[in-house]
């Protein structure tokens, strides 16, 4: 059981998700999304509907459903997540990133975080992470067992100029 395993239990054992789920049986999990500034930070869960390829993203504190928006996706569904192969939670993937930017990238000081689970060939973390240095490091963790898949330094500035 990981984080990410409470966070969902908190949000489905909710009257708000059960009065939505009685109205909308289709939907399904795909995302975990959570920007952090420093330490802890809400956390926000996605329940994607095929049927009308709309999202339905629940704020977790408190636990309230936003307005069904349209899907951001480049083409097809989005795939279910995968929860019950989720072993790494947000706080250790967290700590996965920061140990690996101490390890690679010791000169770009952390200031925020963009962190996403979501179902790639498995569940993924990707993790966006901006530098005081004016770079962002993109990472892709394996959400089964903390493994990096790829990181990825750039200049912020080189991405304004393409």
């Amino acid at each position: 059981m990981t984080d990410v395993h409470d966070i969902i239990d908190a949000v489905e054992g909710s009257d708000e998700f059960r009065e939505f789920r009685a109205r909308h049986p289709h939907p399904y999990l795909a995302h975990l999304f959570c920007y952090a500034k420093s330490g802890s930070a809400p956390v926000e869960i996605g329940y994607y509907s095929e049927r009308d390829d709309h999202i339905v993203v629940f704020d977790t504190k408190p636990v309230r459903a936003r307005p069904p928006e349209g899907a951001f996706k480049e083409e097809g569904v989005i795939a279910p997540l995968d929860l019950a192969s989720v072993g790494i939670g947000l706080a250790q993937a967290r700590e996965l990133a920061a140990a690996r930017m101490r390890e690679r990238y010791p000169a770009h000081p952390v200031q925020q975080e963009i962190c996403i689970l979501q179902q790639g060939d498995g569940p993924v973390w990707n993790l966006t992470i901006v530098t005081a240095t004016l770079n962002l490091v993109t990472m892709r963790l394996d959400a089964r067992d903390g493994a990096v898949l790829s990181d990825e330094l750039r200049n912020i500035m080189d991405m304004q100029q393409k």
